[in-house]
């Protein structure tokens, strides 16, 4: 299974090495910051998704609480029903009274449901939240890249003609990096709002790559026919 699954050290291995790259190859550019940031992103990511699917012993707690109170108003609602089924048995049984009392304890156990459900869900759409917040921190590293290779035009650059693609190709591979960085919180956090968040990230990603590799190509292209 060695092979099976994403790794977070192989991740944190590639954004390092990508960081030298551009570190050595463009000291003190944009993108070597942005590199960096990924990078140190990528390191915190087992440490976060541990925070993320942490128990929340608050949540337990009331949830808890609030159980054992469901039960207890259960019983003794089931309690007063009964009584007063065996009192309706030796007395005149009045049919309006009966449903009334009928609806208010289905009223009540539905009311309590209720609550019970919003405070069990609570954990899980809290993590839901810090999951999606970490997405959406990976979405807008992405819009960045891309902000930075919109600058990068090979046919007009004052850099020389072949570094341009060379920091084009560093875009491309921070950005599948981050793509990677998703779909690792995808494989480690079962959620489905989680998952379309992924895919987002990763159709993002995937679509600026393919932009710019179609830059470095109309480039190449360029060039040839100058010659």
């Amino acid at each position: 299974m060695r092979y099976a699954e994403l790794r977070s050290q192989e991740i944190i291995q590639t954004s390092d090495g990508v960081l030298e790259a551009i570190a050595e190859r463009f000291p003190g550019s944009g993108l070597s910051g942005i590199a960096c940031e990924i990078h140190e992103r990528a390191g915190q990511m087992d440490a976060g998704i541990a925070a993320i699917m942490r128990p929340r012993k608050t949540i337990r707690v009331l949830s808890a609480m609030l159980t054992a109170l469901l039960l207890l108003l259960a019983l003794v609602l089931l309690s007063l029903f009964f009584r007063m089924i065996l009192y309706n048995l030796h007395a005149e049984f009045r049919m309006e009274e009966f449903l009334q009392a009928i609806d208010a304890v289905i009223s009540a156990i539905v009311l309590l449901g209720g609550g019970l459900f919003f405070v069990v869900s609570a954990e899980r759409r809290q993590r839901r939240k810090d999951s999606l917040r970490q997405l959406h921190t990976l979405r807008a590293l992405a819009h960045v890249i891309d902000m930075h290779q919109l600058k990068k035009d090979p046919l007009i650059s004052r850099r020389p003609a072949e570094r341009v693609p060379e920091y084009l190709d560093y875009c491309s591979d921070l950005l599948n990096i981050i793509g990677k960085m998703a779909a690792y919180y995808e494989a480690h956090i079962d959620d489905s709002e989680v998952r379309e968040a992924t895919a987002d990230v990763e159709a993002l990603t995937t679509s600026l790559s393919r932009k710019i590799w179609q830059k470095i190509l109309s480039s190449q292209l360029g060039g040839r026919q100058a010659k």
